[in-house]
């Protein structure tokens, strides 16, 4: 009986993914490591493989398909991971690229240890194309120079979690098998953010978390569209930017409901899980041009008990937020606005 592969690279692909080829080929090019790995394409519809470019051609015999018609990013993601053998899950965007040296990073660190659950690599924004030099800008400040080891029952778990933005972009992450696995059911009901669902699988089953600063990956940024416009009139809806708060409420909702069931231990866990709520039930508020003074009151008061939790500067920045719409809805609007647009593309880091 074949060993079972140390690593899955679970790879997602929807519509006519035109970048899929150049994210596989990124697998390919993970040196002697990528011989040792089992690739699953979890894609909505069926891929000529054969006609791939040739620096794919390295994953021949490694790289298996798997279609799925669920419309909803959770059931989604959890029929790739249903398929994967290995022991770790390392998650791959058709529309993002690795950079080599990925995967001998994520064995370094959850090879020799099983107590580390989960792994988050550096991410850096490309704006050009796969070929061309990279036109790459940090995603945010450096939050360390080098690897962070998170242990749970250290006097800053979980704060330090928001420092590093752990649980953004999935091209970024790596968890446990074992630890997806223990959480499918509610990963089932989720329709967004399955990013921030994967790191609270892991805050829930597992006792180390790794940061690497070291880039790991490149996060496409051409695929997205452009920002639109502010708003004119003030109070013209922005049913884009809602609709997405609305959708993390849900998947916050299902988070804390996970956390409750399956690991009722773990109170700082489901505190994190419920100040996310808050959080999103606020913005959602917030971008919802129907709102009373006195619905944002009560949700900025939801919040208020929580702030210190996982990011206390966003936290307050949104306290604030809300105090300054309570005087002029139209201002403190506009300024949600412009600084909210880059929310939903970031959601791990909230």
């Amino acid at each position: 009986m074949p060993k079972s592969p140390l690593v899955s690279v679970l790879v997602s692909a929807y519509g006519e993914s035109p970048y899929l080829g150049d994210a596989l080929a990124s697998v390919a090019g993970q040196s002697e490591e990528a011989g040792s790995l089992e690739v699953v394409l979890v894609t909505d519809r069926h891929r000529p493989l054969d006609r791939l470019p040739e620096g794919t051609r390295r994953l021949a015999g490694q790289l298996r398909e798997v279609i799925s018609s669920e419309p909803d990013k959770g059931p989604f993601f959890t029929r790739g991971i249903r398929s994967c053998q290995g022991e770790i899950v390392s998650f791959l965007n058709d529309d993002d690229l690795w950079l080599p040296g990925k995967v001998a990073a994520v064995r370094r660190w959850m090879e020799p240890s099983r107590t580390v659950g989960f792994h988050r690599g550096g991410v850096h924004f490309y704006d050009g194309h796969p070929t061309s030099p990279p036109g790459w800008h940090r995603l945010s400040t450096r939050a360390a120079d080098k690897p962070v080891r998170i242990r749970r029952g250290r006097s800053r778990w979980p704060a330090d979690l928001g420092r590093y933005a752990l649980g953004f972009n999935d091209s970024a992450i790596s968890v446990r098998r074992e630890v997806l696995e223990s959480a499918l059911p509610y990963l089932d009901r989720i329709r967004a953010s399955e990013d921030t669902f994967f790191l609270y699988a892991a805050l829930s089953f597992s006792d180390e978390m790794v940061y690497d600063p070291t880039p790991s990956v490149l996060y496409r940024t051409t695929s997205l569209p452009d920002p639109p416009p502010l708003p004119s009139p003030p109070h013209d809806p922005w049913h884009e930017l809602h609709q997405e708060f609305q959708l993390r409420v849900e998947t916050y909702r299902v988070i804390r409901d996970a956390v409750s069931n399956l690991a009722p231990d773990r109170a700082e866990v489901l505190a994190m899980a419920d100040r996310g709520v808050a959080l999103y039930e606020l913005l959602s508020t917030l971008t919802n041009p129907d709102s009373t003074r006195r619905r944002i009151a009560v949700r900025a008061l939801e919040l208020l008990p929580s702030w210190r939790i996982y990011g206390p500067p966003m936290n307050l920045g949104l306290l604030a937020t809300a105090a300054l719409s309570l005087a002029s809805r139209h201002f403190a609007s506009q300024l949600l606005l412009r600084a909210g647009l880059g929310l939903p593309r970031a959601t791990g880091m909230a």
